[in-house]
């Protein structure tokens, strides 16, 4: 093994703590403050580059913005020559909830089966046996720049380059088609194969027990049912005697039951969706605007169109940094900025002809696309019960003959507050207590 070299360390790492929950696993941006020393874990992330890379000499390691769920470390490696060296990212899942198999197998199918560019898998360990003590995934490190960091600064030719990118990114992920609709997860240990199974109710991080039952929905309605019928078992296997889904699920069903929905027998149109497709999350080359890599795939899914297609409206409202991937977008609205409406106006031309269909697809599903977003997540905050509120209004408000009656009105009720946590979700007034953030998320 090569010698170890002195772990270069940038002075604001040294004596903080590191704050990275600002984004999921971007590798954009370097952050000033941990949970635990960057100092103490740098030395334990340097041993492990050197004993996995035997031929380079790790030069420097530098702690950089990762998310509540992965702790992500980008290393530079140089060669035994000295003539050349290489950056890499570690990422490190901060829960046992959040293992690294997904990503890896999700890399492994996209850069086998498609041309969509992501980051290559270098190294990756599902164990806590190796010399940091954790699950771990090598990634090596994308071409380009952060997309977050240099699209305000960009010339608008460049922001149409990045746009016609952005589209025919947008093309390549719905040409992956999938016979069923949830969260993908490894077929196989061996090779790049995926399976379907459950997107995990964010509030059961502590019942790690897997559920029994299978995702197998390929239409929407029998994907909502089979969604619903997910959450009330899993509340009565984590909480028994509640019934906060079961109420929540009878609304859903009244609202289900006369939206425009096909029937259960129909098959969904089901896509690859990546649901944090934000610029934090994707590398550009910032001379040509070309996108040269996309980041963060472990909650990857199979979606039906009505979920999975979403304007990308941080292309022109860029307050809006498209963080926020669970408010649908109106495609009608018309921004103030008059380059911000040329931007849109060059999106959803290009979009209407490389991807025909897309734009009416989210027009006319406003609320069918909310109640698929309230089925794959879960109602796991003050913020998404009050969405599901707002959503009961506006259903009801469409037509006078829309009735809550009992079902509605035990949902549209409920001005409550989840306070997140490890065993559960208890429910309490909005007025008792301030919202209390999942650190696991």
């Amino acid at each position: 093994m090569t010698a170890r070299n002195e772990v270069t360390l940038h002075e604001d790492e040294k004596d903080h703590d590191i704050d990275d929950s600002r984004s999921e696993s971007s590798s954009c941006r370097i952050s000033q403050t941990s949970t635990e020393l960057f100092e103490t874990f740098s030395h334990q992330a340097h041993d492990l580059l050197g004993f996995l890379f035997p031929n380079d000499l790790p030069i420097e390691v530098k702690h950089m913005a990762g998310g509540a769920s992965n702790r992500v470390v980008r290393g530079t490696l140089r060669s035994d020559s000295m003539d050349s060296q290489k950056n890499i990212v570690l990422r490190i899942p901060r829960v046992q909830f959040n293992s690294p198999t997904n990503e890896v197998a999700v890399l492994s199918f996209l850069a086998e089966k498609t041309s969509i560019p992501v980051p290559r898998v270098l190294h990756f360990d599902a164990s806590s046996s190796n010399i940091i003590s954790n699950p771990f995934v090598i990634l090596e490190y994308l071409p380009g720049s952060c997309l977050e960091e240099v699209y305000q600064s960009m010339p608008i030719a460049t922001k149409r380059a990045v746009i016609s990118s952005m589209v025919h990114l947008l093309k390549d992920l719905s040409q992956v088609s999938f016979g069923s609709i949830g969260r993908l997860i490894p077929g196989s240990p061996d090779d790049s194969t995926l399976k379907i199974g459950h997107v995990v109710d964010r509030r059961a991080l502590s019942h790690l027990t897997p559920p029994a039952l299978a995702a197998t929905a390929d239409s929407i309605r029998s994907y909502l049912e089979e969604r619903w019928a997910f959450f009330e078992r899993e509340e009565q296997r984590c909480n028994p005697g509640d019934t906060f889904d079961v109420r929540y699920n009878r609304a859903f069903r009244a609202a289900a039951a006369k939206l425009p929905i096909p029937d259960a027998e129909t098959p969904a149109r089901i896509v690859l969706y990546h649901p944090d497709l934000a610029p934090r999350n994707i590398f550009v080359d910032p001379e040509t605007g070309k996108i040269t890599g996309v980041l963060d795939w472990d909650r990857a899914e199979s979606a039906p169109v009505e979920a999975a297609w979403q304007m990308p409206a941080w292309l022109w409202g860029w307050d809006l940094a498209g963080s926020d991937q669970l408010q649908w977008v109106d495609p009608d609205d018309i921004p103030t900025d008059p380059e911000a409406v040329e931007i849109k106006e060059i999106f959803v031309k290009e979009v209407n002809e490389v991807l025909p269909g897309f734009v009416d697809t989210v027009t006319s599903n406003k609320l069918v696309f909310e109640l698929l977003t309230f089925a794959r997540i879960g109602l796991y905050s003050q913020e998404t019960i009050f969405m599901a509120d707002d959503f009961f209004d506006e259903w009801t408000s469409r037509s006078p003959k829309n009735n809550r009656g009992k079902g509605m009105s035990d949902a549209g009720s409920l001005c409550v507050l989840v306070v997140l946590g490890m065993s559960g979700s208890p429910i309490l007034p909005a007025c008792a207590s301030p919202i209390v953030h999942n650190p696991a998320y």
